[in-house]
C-alpha cells in the first residue's frame, strides 16, 4: 500500500491532532480503578507485577508499561496514563492501515481515522491508565497482519500477527474473544476451501493465504506466547476467576442485559440524553448500510465483527459477567469503518433519489462529504465535553472538605471511596466499615466530614451508615465526574440541635 506525501502529511496532522487531544488535563484527578491499578500493582517491583494476579484489574502488559513510565518520570497521574496515550495516538494510523485493505480510499480511510481522533469514547480511554487502548492498537494492527497475510503469505507477516495476539491477551483477556472471533471466521473460510477445492471461493482465489495452514501457525504461536506470558500468574487467575464466578449471582441483573449495554453508551455521551435517542434511528441506518458495504467489500473482517459481538456477548451472559461497554473497543474500529462507507451510501442513494432536484454540482460524493464533515463538527463538540470535569473528582471532593473543614472537624469515608482515599489521596483517613464506626466519630463532639462515591452502588450496599447520614448530615458537594455513575459525594454532620434521631 503506496500512499503520496499529501497522504502521508495528512495522516500526520490527523495523529498530531489526537495526541495533542489526549495529552489536554492528562494530569487530572485519577478514578477509583487507576488508584488500584496503582496502589496494588504499578508499585510493586517489575518481577512482583508479571507473577501477581490478585484481582482483574492487573492489565499486566499495561501495568509493566506504567512501572516503566513512573520509574522515568515519577508517579504521578500523567505517567501512569501514559503508556494508554501512546497506544491511543498510535491507534490512529493503525486504523486507517485497516481501513486501507478492506478496501476504502484514501479519502474514507483519512476520514475513518479523523473520527478516531475526535471519537469521545476513544480519547476517554487513552486518558484512563488501563490496557484497553492497548487492546485496541494490538487488535487493530493484528486483523490488517491477517488481512495482509491471507493475500500475500509470508511468514514474517504471521509471526507478527502472532506477537500481536499474545500481548493482547497479556494485557487483556478479552482480547481473546475477537481472536476466537477472527479465528472462527477463518476456520469456516478454510473449511468451505477443503470442502470444494476444485471450485475455490472467490475470497480464497483474493487471498491464496485463507486456503494455507500459515494463520492457523499465526493463531497457536499467538495462544503460545500468551500462555507462556501467563505462566506465573496461572495459579493467582484461577482463584480469582473462581472468586469471580461464584459471585456472578450478586451481579446486578440490569447488567447483565444487552440492552443495559447500549443504554450505558448512549449514556454515556455528553449533552443531553434525549438528543442521543433522536438521534440513534439515522446513525443506525447509516451503520446498517456501511456493515452492508463493509460486506461487499471484506466479508472477512465483516464477519468478524458479527461474531465478535455475537461471541462476546454469549460468553459474558453464560458466565454472569457485567456486560461492559469496554469488553467491545475493538468494535469502535468497526463503527467508524461503518459510519463513513454508510454516510457514502446513503449520499449516494439521496443524489440519486434526489437528482431531479438537486444542483448537478451536488454529487453523492459531495454530499457524503458534506455529511462527514457534519459528523466530525460533532465529534469535536462532544470530544470537548472530556475536559469539563475529571473522570472522577476526589480531589475536588478533598479540596471541598479542606476549604469547609476547622481544626479539630475530622474527615473519613466509606464504600468504594474508601480505598482511594486511604491508599492514595489521604492516607491518615479512618475508613468507615459499619454505621459504629461513624457514631464513634459523630461522639467526639467535633464536625465529621463524609466522603463516598458511586451513590447507587454505595447507597444501595450500606443502609444502615446511609441512615445515619440522611438524619445528621447536609450535602456540601456533588461532585459530577465523565466517568458514568462515578459522582463524588461530600457531606458534612450538622450541630447536635438541627440532627433529629436517626
Amino acid at each position: 500500500m503506496m500512499l503520496s506525501r499529501r497522504d502521508l502529511w495528512l495522516l500526520g496532522a490527523i495523529t498530531l491532532l489526537a495526541a495533542a487531544l489526549r495529552l489536554v488535563k492528562l494530569d487530572a484527578s485519577l478514578w477509583y480503578d487507576e488508584v488500584l491499578t496503582l496502589v496494588e500493582f504499578v508499585r510493586l517491583p517489575f518481577g512482583e507485577i508479571a507473577s501477581t494476579y490478585t484481582s482483574l484489574n492487573n492489565h499486566v502488559f499495561y501495568s509493566l508499561l506504567a512501572k516503566a513510565s513512573v520509574s522515568v518520570f515519577g508517579e504521578s497521574a500523567f505517567a501512569l496514563r501514559l503508556p494508554a496515550v501512546l497506544f491511543g495516538v498510535a491507534a490512529i494510523p493503525a486504523v486507517f492501515v485497516l481501513a486501507r485493505q478492506i478496501g476504502l480510499g484514501a479519502l474514507q480511510s483519512h476520514l475513518v481515522a479523523a473520527l478516531l481522533a475526535l471519537s469521545y469514547h476513544h480519547i476517554w480511554f487513552s486518558q484512563n491508565a488501563r490496557g484497553y487502548t492497548g487492546v485496541f492498537f494490538l487488535s487493530i494492527v493484528a486483523s490488517s497482519l491477517f488481512l495482509a497475510g491471507t493475500r500475500r503469505p509470508s511468514p514474517g507477516l504471521w509471526i507478527a500477527f502472532a506477537v500481536c495476539i499474545g500481548l493482547a491477551l497479556y494485557t487483556h483477556l478479552t482480547a481473546g474473544l475477537y481472536f476466537a472471533a477472527l479465528g472462527l471466521v477463518y476456520v469456516v473460510w478454510f473449511g468451505r476451501r477443503l470442502l470444494a477445492p476444485d471450485a475455490p471461493l472467490a475470497a480464497v482465489q483474493a487471498r491464496p493465504g485463507l486456503a494455507s495452514w500459515w494463520p492457523f501457525a499465526g493463531f497457536a504461536g499467538g495462544g503460545l506466547l500468551a500462555l507462556l506470558l501467563h505462566a506465573p500468574l496461572l495459579g493467582d487467575m484461577v482463584t480469582v476467576f473462581t472468586a469471580v464466578s461464584e459471585d456472578g449471582a450478586e451481579v446486578v441483573a440490569e447488567w447483565r442485559n444487552p440492552l443495559w449495554t447500549l443504554f450505558e453508551i448512549l449514556g454515556s455521551l455528553p449533552g443531553p440524553a434525549l438528543l442521543a435517542y433522536v438521534a440513534l434511528p439515522p446513525i443506525l441506518l447509516v451503520l446498517a448500510l456501511g456493515t452492508r458495504e463493509t460486506f461487499r467489500r471484506d466479508g472477512v473482517m465483516g464477519w468478524t465483527f458479527v461474531t465478535h459481538i455475537a461471541l462476546t456477548l454469549g460468553v459474558l451472559i453464560a458466565l454472569s459477567f457485567r456486560i461492559w461497554p469496554r469488553y467491545f473497543i475493538v468494535d469502535l474500529a468497526f463503527a467508524m469503518i461503518f459510519l463513513v462507507l454508510g454516510t457514502f451510501a446513503l449520499a449516494d442513494l439521496l443524489s440519486r433519489f434526489l437528482r431531479a432536484v438537486l444542483p448537478p454540482a451536488i454529487t453523492g460524493d459531495r454530499l457524503a462529504l458534506l455529511g462527514c464533515a457534519g459528523g466530525l463538527g460533532l465529534s469535536l463538540l462532544l470530544a470537548l465535553a472530556n475536559y469539563t470535569h475529571p473522570k472522577q473528582d476526589f480531589e475536588g471532593a478533598l479540596a471541598l472538605v479542606r476549604a469547609e473543614a476547622a481544626p479539630g472537624d475530622v474527615a473519613t469515608s466509606f464504600g468504594l471511596a474508601g480505598l482511594p482515599l486511604s491508599r492514595y489521596f489521604e492516607p491518615d483517613w479512618p475508613v468507615l466499615s459499619s454505621a459504629g464506626d461513624l457514631e464513634a466519630l459523630l461522639a467526639r463532639g467535633q464536625r465529621v466530614f463524609v466522603i463516598y462515591a458511586f451513590p447507587d452502588h454505595t447507597e444501595r450496599g450500606n443502609p444502615e451508615i446511609m441512615a445515619i447520614l440522611e438524619a445528621r448530615f447536609e450535602e456540601i458537594g456533588w461532585l459530577p465526574g465523565t466517568m458514568g455513575g462515578g459522582e463524588v459525594i461530600v457531606l458534612a454532620s450538622r450541630p447536635p440541635a438541627e440532627s433529629p434521631a436517626p
